[in-house]
């Protein structure tokens, strides 16, 4: 099922001694990139948790936030880096000193040594971390099933959007097909009017001298080979059944139980680009231009959306 690459979820879960919140956004990119906020007493998490996104996720931007509030005493240590702490408070002293400065008070000083990294270590001792793990990750399970659910939501919305640009392809499409049976033989014989009034215009074609009338003649052929190559050359035919296989393909992706496919229509929208373009190119036609023209448009607004797609 086709889904969104924007998303939100929440779950509050509570177990044992602390209360956890789970919060999932999901943004628009092309790979995977997923951004953790973890409490330090959940860092050993870290692997478990982007493992089961990768598993769940084929591609944007996920950032979880995790929150945990401790029903009951905390079990986390504090360590005090003392030696570091006299170090740092010997250097404030000894710098007042040499610039003439008042010493700071004991409190003052005790903050300013707080305030520096590494003073005060924070180390996790979790009562039975087995539990906490599974638990965890049962909360995520929650968290990113409620994620999918959205995605799969925005993603059936998408699907009909795609369905109403791909109808107006359709009928666009269509209309150059009609156009485009009859254009080879038209250009064709207006080639050849354009090349026969030349040669009647032309003294050297036009002159009954001996020996002068095969050259004509096979100029005449020559000059026919080239408008029939010519016209070869300007039918789209191919084009458009390449187009409309492109377009059947598009399709069958929107309903299939495959999952990851954004990058896919990325590509068939690249062919189907690529088709009309060679359309363009070809037709000499202002109605034919003028339709490609829409459906480069209609193809651009699919692209646009087909960005949110995973």
């Amino acid at each position: 099922m086709l889904r969104s690459m924007t998303a939100y979820s929440r779950v509050k879960k509570v177990f044992s001694n602390v209360e956890v919140i789970f919060e999932i956004q999901a943004h628009n990119k092309r790979h995977l990139d997923v951004h953790l906020k973890l409490p330090v007493e959940f860092h050993a998490l870290d692997a478990a948790i982007r493992k089961k996104v990768s598993q769940t996720i084929s591609r944007g931007s996920i950032t979880i936030t995790v929150q945990a509030h401790f029903l009951t005493e905390h079990t986390a240590q504090v360590q005090l880096n003392v030696p570091l702490a006299k170090k740092i408070d010997q250097a404030i002293t000894e710098l007042a000193s040499a610039l003439g400065m008042e010493t700071l008070s004991p409190s003052e000083r005790l903050l300013r040594v707080l305030a520096e990294k590494g003073i005060l270590q924070l180390g996790a001792q979790v009562t039975d971390e087995s539990i906490y793990h599974n638990e965890i990750l049962n909360a995520l399970d929650t968290a990113l099933g409620k994620l999918i659910a959205m995605k799969e939501d925005e993603g059936q919305a998408l699907v009909l959007e795609f369905e109403s640009r791909l109808s107006i392809l359709d009928v666009l499409v269509q209309r150059i097909m009609e156009l485009a049976q009859s254009y080879p033989e038209k250009h064709f014989f207006k080639m050849k009017e354009l090349f026969q009034k030349l040669f009647e215009q032309s003294e050297l074609f036009a002159s009954d001298r001996v020996g002068e009338g095969k050259g004509t003649q096979v100029l005449k052929e020559m000059a026919m080979k080239e408008i029939a190559l010519l016209a070869e050359k300007t039918d789209i035919t191919e084009e458009i059944v390449r187009f409309l296989h492109h377009l059947s393909h598009f399709r069958l992706l929107l309903k299939s139980e495959e999952q990851g496919i954004g990058k896919t229509l990325e590509f068939v929208l690249q062919e189907m680009q690529r088709e009309v373009n060679t359309i363009g190119a070809k037709s000499q036609d202002v109605t034919v231009s003028q339709l490609v023209i829409t459906c480069k448009s209609e193809i651009e607004k699919i692209r646009e959306q087909v960005q949110n797609v995973e």
